[in-house]
């Protein structure tokens, strides 16, 4: 068998852990086996082990993805934006109505759940939460304590707002948009 090139690599790896995506979104994390993940992406077995020895490393390299993809939008927006609260709130959303169109939300659940399950892989993931929650907190340029309180509000509501996409409620992005840059940019949250 020819080997690909670095493209080809690239490309076959992400249609393999789209495919993945779909089945457990579809099917939930448990309930997918590898068997429905080698017909969804339409590859034989060596194909896809090749790449993935288990749907552990799969998941893993799911989360992973996700995560640096996230890091590097909001790493973007410390250095181009004039309004990084408004840029910010503004790819949540979008990352939020990505999630809903692609039904992608119970994809989000899944790994949250095998992260508190799984020391290993909560042990990879917990340092890229950590660095996208620093990211947020030097962008909102308020003093380290608020700054911090506020990432973290930030990042807990996100999630409250995946789970009600998991489990088919309906979001008003335009309010929860303006009520989310309302708050980030109250001077203080009240305690």
């Amino acid at each position: 068998m020819p080997k690909l090139s670095n493209q080809a690599t690239e490309q076959r790896q992400r249609h393999i852990l789209n495919a993945a995506t779909r089945c457990f979104s579809r099917l939930g994390y448990h309930a997918t086996t590898m068997r429905h993940i080698l017909a969804e992406a339409q590859l034989s077995a060596g194909a896809v082990y090749n790449y993935y020895p288990s749907k552990e490393v799969i998941l893993q390299a799911i989360a992973e993805r996700d995560l640096r993809r996230n890091q590097q939008a909001i790493s973007q927006l410390e250095h181009q934006s004039d309004e990084p609260i408004v840029a910010l709130v503004t790819i949540l959303m979008a990352d939020l109505k990505r999630l809903e169109l692609l039904e992608q939300a119970k994809m989000k659940v899944c790994i949250a759940t095998e992260q508190a399950l799984n020391s290993q892989l909560n042990s990879v993931l917990e340092p890229l939460q950590q660095a996208q929650l620093a990211a947020v907190t030097r962008l909102l340029k308020r003093p380290p304590e608020q700054a911090a309180a506020q990432a973290q509000l930030l990042f807990l509501l996100y999630f409250g707002a995946v789970q009600a996409l998991a489990i088919g409620q309906a979001i008003n992005y335009q309010v929860l948009e303006q009520q989310l840059v309302q708050l980030l940019n109250n001077e203080r949250l009240q305690r």
